[in-house]
């Protein structure tokens, strides 16, 4: 027996990272209007009652959209999404009770009792595999090639769509996630660590003497240090999902989900480095280098009820001033060892 599908890339295994699905603010409490038409759209186009985009996250397997359905949520290790997912190309089951693969799959013997389906894998915006574009029925069918068609023409739209809503969800000058989406996981993920005892660990950097950001460039020469610091931080996120937002024009801030504080000053430090590694002069002499300094905060996991994640934050953003009053190019833990609420 193959073991269950791991969903997205392979550089995204660790449970406690967010997932693609999450960072582009897929749920199934909150549709997108554009994908709900898609869906439609496929069902007619396909000749099916049902269709639906179909996204496994860490936790749970859901409709992001649909057509046809009485409810979003769906078994999280359903046969019929396990094959789907498994595969590039188009998977057509004619008739799933009858087929010994899929006979005794939630999905075909209760609710919707599906009996045709059809499917083409859909990926986001880094070309991860976030789940299947399907059609289906609670009737089997024989003719396939107006499904294999439909699933064919509409799978670039959705694609594109998507890679539309993630991009809205970007910073675009530096391709981290804006202020709201970062808050919107930190808040997902407070919880997610909450429920699974694990500590969760915040960092917030900023760029060190901006005013050296002068001369013939000035403000252009701003933006390329801010989008070279941004490539550097994420290159520095050894972890796959870890979550980088840019929360003013020069703050970033980093969450690490399920990182200890071992984990955390050990990336505070990856991203200094890589930063000043850049070799980015900041003025027409190349005198002075781009450099970043950064406040690091870790709350134990039986710590997490009595704190949130705007007091982490703000915990983070004091001691990276005082890394800036030391002098820059630095990372400073918050709070101390006696703290109960810090590690």
């Amino acid at each position: 027996m193959e073991p269950p599908i791991q969903i997205e890339s392979e550089g995204r295994k660790d449970s406690s990272r967010p997932s693609a699905v999450e960072e582009m603010g897929l749920s199934p409490q909150r549709g997108d209007e554009g994908l709900e038409r898609l869906m439609q759209l496929l069902a007619r186009i396909g000749g099916t009652s049902m269709a639906a985009l179909w996204v496994v996250d860490r936790e749970r397997s859901f409709f992001a959209a649909a057509h046809g359905f009485a409810t979003r949520d769906v078994p999280r290790l359903s046969a019929l999404g396990e094959q789907a997912l498994r595969q590039d190309d188009i998977l057509v089951v004619p008739d799933a009770a009858q087929d010994p693969r899929f006979a005794s799959d939630p999905m075909v013997t209760g609710t919707p009792r599906v009996r045709f389906f059809a499917s083409i894998a859909v990926r986001g915006r880094d070309r991860e595999r976030i789940g299947v574009l399907c059609l289906m029925d609670a009737e089997p069918r024989t003719r396939e090639d107006l499904a294999r068609a439909a699933l064919q023409d509409l799978r670039a739209i959705v694609e594109d769509r998507l890679r539309l809503r993630s991009d809205a969800l970007h910073d675009p000058q530096t391709g981290t996630l804006i202020r709201r989406h970062f808050d919107e996981l930190g808040d997902r993920e407070w919880r997610r660590a909450m429920r699974a005892l694990v500590p969760i660990s915040v960092i917030v950097a900023e760029l060190d003497h901006l005013h050296g950001f002068t001369g013939r460039e000035g403000a252009a020469a701003l933006d390329r240090g801010l989008r070279a610091a941004a490539l550097a931080i994420q290159y520095s996120l050894h972890r796959p999902g870890d979550c980088v937002g840019r929360f003013d024009d020069t703050r970033f801030a980093m969450l690490l989900p399920g990182t200890g504080q071992t984990g955390a000053v050990e990336t505070a430090e990856r991203v200094r480095s890589a930063v000043e590694a850049l070799y980015f002069p900041l003025d027409d002499a190349g005198g002075k280098l781009l450099t970043l300094s950064a406040g690091v905060c870790t709350v134990r996991s039986d710590s997490l009820s009595r704190t949130d994640p705007m007091s982490s934050i703000e915990l983070a953003t004091t001691a990276l001033r005082r890394s800036q009053a030391a002098g820059g190019n630095r990372w400073t833990l918050a709070g101390s060892a006696a703290d109960p609420v810090l590690s």
